[in-house]
């Protein structure tokens, strides 16, 4: 058995095998190409190191169009690594040569998202409450994202890697080189499927929705403002 360990940061990547010489079959050779896929929870850290300025200036982002004199009350940062373990299983054959399968064990680890808060900005304020739900609704968006992905793409890697047939290798190292080449596809592919969640971080970040929240604040103040409301400022 061949064993190894490769950390990747972002791409996810795979490993299978592909179809090499035939002169010897290894269809009943009991060995089976696996794909083990594995999500581990998302760790949350809001993060008040930037007052209002900062945050303006470390997000980056500008104004929407029809929004001149909006500001950033707050924004989310989020990353994943994605590591694999490989174990290749291998039975020779009858001229000497192997018949060489993989299981893959697949996981998205160490999903994080920081939440930037303003720290000159009271927790219990009306912007604040506001601003923090909607940095949330991207951190669900990004747990969904990662689900999505890993059902998706990663159901459909699993039936197409269990469906390869076994391949026939000289050796441990030819089976090492052509299983290790197919991580680059798989790269490419999961690469393009992690974007998309970026993507999606867009159905919530529009002006029609920022006016939204804007109203909610405004709300927000006049009740608190209300003649005998003396609860706290609530």
């Amino acid at each position: 058995m061949l064993c190894r360990h490769l950390p990747l940061i972002l791409p996810l990547a795979l490993a299978m095998v592909s179809h090499t010489a035939w002169a010897v079959s290894c269809d009943n050779s009991g060995l089976k190409n696996r794909l083990l896929l594995q999500l581990e929870p998302t760790v949350i850290d809001v993060n008040h190191s930037l007052d209002y300025a900062g945050i303006q200036q470390e997000s980056g982002i500008k104004p929407l169009q029809g929004m001149p004199n909006a500001f950033v009350g707050g924004f989310t940062k989020t990353s994943v690594s994605t590591s694999f373990d490989m174990n290749f299983h291998a039975k020779p054959t009858a001229d000497g040569r192997l018949c060489v399968a993989g299981t893959v064990k697949l996981t998205f680890s160490q999903p994080k998202a920081v939440v930037y808060m303003p720290k000159d900005a009271p927790a219990n304020s009306c912007l604040y409450q506001v601003t923090y739900t909607h940095e949330m609704q991207h951190v669900a968006i990004f747990q969904r994202g990662l689900r999505r992905v890993l059902q998706t793409e990663g159901q459909a890697l699993r039936h197409e890697i269990e469906h390869l047939p076994i391949g026939v290798y000289a050796n441990e190292d030819a089976a090492k080189k052509v299983l290790t080449a197919r991580l680059e596809v798989w790269q490419k592919r999961m690469q393009a499927a992690i974007a998309s969640i970026e993507r999606d971080q867009g159905q919530i970040d529009t002006v029609e929705n920022y006016r939204r929240e804007g109203e909610k604040v405004g709300r927000c103040q006049q009740r608190r403002q209300a003649p005998n409301n003396t609860a706290n400022g609530q």
